[in-house]
């Protein structure tokens, strides 16, 4: 699969897209979901809602928020694939935070898939 070129897709993406590397994409999410399971219970317990600043995510949210992407592009993708040409909506980022029990998805991925 080759890297999209400029003007195949929204620039709002332009950023993401130039921070996968180049290579093997089934290799690279392999290697990032490989990472991300190696990493999260490193994680302790009494970091997981930890917030920088008021306001701002706490990690269960930022690692919620990954995977409610994953769900998004996935459908996307669908929709592209099958010549779906309806324009495709963005979403609201802090309300499916706001509106998430990413407590309970932390507890059950990082429990019973990680550790």
């Amino acid at each position: 699969m080759k890297r999209p070129v400029q003007g195949e897709y929204p620039d709002f993406y332009d950023t993401y897209i130039k921070l996968v590397p180049e290579g093997n994409i089934q290799n690279i999410l392999a290697e990032q979901q490989k990472a991300i399971e190696d990493f999260i219970p490193t994680i302790p317990d009494s970091k997981v809602d930890f917030r920088y600043a008021p306001g701002k995510w706490s990690l269960k949210e930022v690692f919620g928020h990954m995977i409610d992407t994953e769900r998004i592009m996935s459908y996307k993708l669908l929709r592209i694939a099958r010549g779906d040409k309806t324009p495709l909506a963005g979403f609201e980022v802090n309300a499916y935070v706001e509106n998430a029990y990413y407590s309970a998805i932390w507890l059950i991925y990082s429990k019973n898939t990680c550790r």
